[in-house]
């Protein structure tokens, strides 16, 4: 079975809620539900909250800061969307070959992660839907 990775990109907007989707991460790899977790940012975000860097460490979270993308010639929309992209880009370069990927954000994934059920058996998930049986959630 395909093990899940969770990959965490972006600013530190709201502590709380990185907090709590850091949380439900670190319950659902506990649990055997998810097998890692990285956060990938930029350089000195995590700096700004004091002792983050240590509690990631000590949660083993894999950290991973990203220099900042030079933007000078770039429209808005399009940087929003190259920002996202790389961040989550270097977060995939440390995940182990062959996995699943739960890309979140450290904002508004609380509400998505509350909802969501990881299945027992991937494979046996992926057979289903090929045949088309059961009403499958994830």
């Amino acid at each position: 079975m395909k093990k899940i990775w969770a990959v965490i990109c972006g600013n530190l907007r709201d502590i709380f809620e990185f907090y709590t989707t850091l949380g439900w991460l670190c319950d659902a790899r506990a649990n055997g539900r998810i097998e890692g977790i990285v956060f990938s940012t930029w350089v000195g975000e995590i700096d700004k909250v004091d002792g983050l860097k240590e509690r990631l460490q000590k949660l083993n979270v894999c950290i991973v800061e990203n220099k900042e993308i030079d933007a000078a010639n770039t429209g808005y929309s399009d940087i929003v969307y190259i920002r996202q992209m790389y961040q989550f880009q270097q977060g995939l370069k440390v995940l182990p070959h062959d996995v699943f990927v739960l890309k979140c954000r450290t904002d508004y994934s609380n509400f998505d992660l509350n909802r969501m059920e990881i299945p027992e058996d991937l494979e046996l998930m992926k057979v289903e839907r090929q045949i088309g049986m059961g009403n499958l959630k994830y």
